[in-house]
């Protein structure tokens, strides 16, 4: 991680900062909640800097369901777009040595959009979810994966992929459950996977949007840590009295809180979001 590239809050100048942010990060009126498009079951998305196109199915029936399997990961949100997009194919990335890196992502989203576009490019790359959310993140990722070059213990590949040479080195991409209220189940699996107890990243994208979900993401977020783990969280701008409470919560936990410096982001995540690091 290129340390220049982040700039340490402390907790006295929590509501400083959180002034400066929504004043200089405003968002475009064009933001609205968030949401690419939820007016059709199926979208059509471009990254821009990078040059990738996918298609990405969403469940628009789930997430307006009355049942405790509604949820707002059933649609594709901007942050993970714009997020992708700067991870793959922005020079300002100030994380230079993912290739080498396990990642675990956080609350991934039926899109599966940051799996498919990084998760080639990663030693091992683990996205979840909670579980009724896994299986659409299966199917979109399976239909975007930019490489067919790695392996999976979790995901069915397609059969029309190329075969892996033995001199080759391919990363592994896996797709798990992970409940952030009960997370003993998700987190073993995760080691067996990984053959780690901590992720040397932690990605999460636009999964801090109500205070009830709050202490239970750090906590799981905290359990998925050692000393040397960077957990990069971004966030769209909306209430900023949730905001506040997340980066509090945080401090209270004894998180080194960090922010990503602007000149390190492409324009589009410098307005309408922010993007914090977490370290222990």
């Amino acid at each position: 991680m290129n340390l220049t590239a982040l700039e340490e809050l402390a907790h006295d100048d929590l509501y400083e900062h959180l002034y400066s942010v929504y004043t200089e990060h405003r968002p475009a009126e064009s933001q609205h909640l968030g949401y690419v498009d939820k007016s059709r079951e199926k979208i059509d998305i471009s990254l821009p800097l990078s040059g990738i196109d996918v298609v990405v199915q969403q469940s628009l029936s789930l997430l307006s369901s009355a049942t405790q399997t509604s949820s707002t990961g059933f649609i594709c949100w901007q942050t993970a777009l714009h997020f992708a997009d700067w991870a793959a194919a922005d020079s300002r990335f100030p994380i230079k040595n993912l290739h080498n890196s396990v990642v675990l992502e956080l609350g991934g989203g039926a899109s599966g959009l940051l799996a498919a576009v990084l998760g080639p490019r990663l030693c091992h790359y683990v996205a979840t979810d909670q579980s009724h959310v896994v299986k659409l993140m299966k199917h979109n990722f399976a239909e975007n994966v930019v490489s067919q070059r790695f392996t999976s213990s979790t995901v069915e590949k397609s059969g029309s992929g190329p075969r892996k040479e033995l001199e080759e080195s391919w990363g592994k991409i896996d797709i798990i459950a992970l409940d952030w209220e009960n997370p003993m189940e998700g987190r073993e699996q995760f080691r067996e996977l990984t053959d780690q107890d901590s992720a040397d990243y932690i990605f999460a994208c636009d999964t801090i949007y109500n205070t009830y979900l709050i202490p239970h993401f750090l906590s799981c977020m905290g359990k998925m840590m050692l000393n040397n783990t960077v957990a990069v969280v971004a966030m769209q701008l909306r209430d900023e009295d949730v905001t506040a409470e997340f980066l509090d919560a945080a401090f209270v936990l004894g998180f080194r809180v960090s922010i990503i410096k602007d000149e390190f982001l492409t324009p589009v995540l410098i307005q309408g979001f922010v993007l914090y690091c977490f370290q222990k």
